[in-house]
């Protein structure tokens, strides 16, 4: 399976959300079902992410923990960016103000919480 370059960025990225944002506890996130007799030679988390993200397609994977973890990270990176919006909305900080601290994360991030907080006032 040929993985580009964004995929890869998007991974990493998410990885990162994970490690930073997490706030689950000890709960260690859900791993994405797959078939237990699946007769497919099981991929690496990169592979397995790329195919879920771009199609929906759940393969096995060797790694379902590091998976797992960018799965979540992918939904706390969304969910950050709806509080984000939201405090943006609210009057509570203007985006450069929060970004300041967090500027590993890409710009693509800030211009979605830039277009959250425009949705509904």
């Amino acid at each position: 399976m040929k993985i580009g370059q964004r995929v890869r960025d998007n991974f990493d990225l998410y990885q990162r959300c994970f490690e930073t944002f997490w706030t689950g506890g000890t709960t260690r996130p859900a791993l994405p079902e797959v078939p237990v007799d699946d007769p497919r030679e099981p991929s690496s988390a990169l592979e397995a992410f790329a195919a879920l993200d771009s199609c929906g397609e759940r393969l096995p994977c060797f790694e379902p923990d590091l998976l797992a973890e960018v799965m979540a990270g992918k939904g706390d990176l969304n969910l950050n960016i709806r509080m984000w919006a939201e405090g943006v909305r609210n009057g509570l900080f203007t985006i450069d103000e929060f970004s300041h601290d967090l500027t590993w994360l890409p710009k693509w991030v800030w211009k979605a919480v830039e277009n959250q907080a425009r949705k509904t006032k």
